[in-house]
């Protein structure tokens, strides 16, 4: 069963974020294996929104909770919004 997918340009990654993901390599692997730990239901992500919600809020981040709970959009850039949507 194939998926619709949501394509968009996506900007380049300046070098100085490359390497700020390389540099938070092992805590990004960390999240992924608690979210892969503990699944959750299609429209029902509600741990997830919760756990990402939290890590974007102490980088100093402002996302917003989607209605309902699950999901969430957040700016990384100010003035150049990137969003993806799964």
């Amino acid at each position: 069963m194939s998926h619709p997918v949501d394509l968009q340009p996506v900007p380049a990654v300046p070098f100085d974020r490359a390497a700020s993901v390389l540099a938070h390599l092992p805590e990004l692997i960390e999240i992924r294996r608690d979210l892969h730990m503990h699944p959750e239901l299609g429209r029902q992500e509600l741990r997830t929104t919760g756990l990402l919600r939290a890590r974007l809020e102490q980088a100093g981040l402002e996302p917003r909770v989607l209605p309902g709970g699950s999901g969430l959009i957040c700016d990384i850039v100010p003035r150049a919004p990137l969003r993806a949507r799964r």
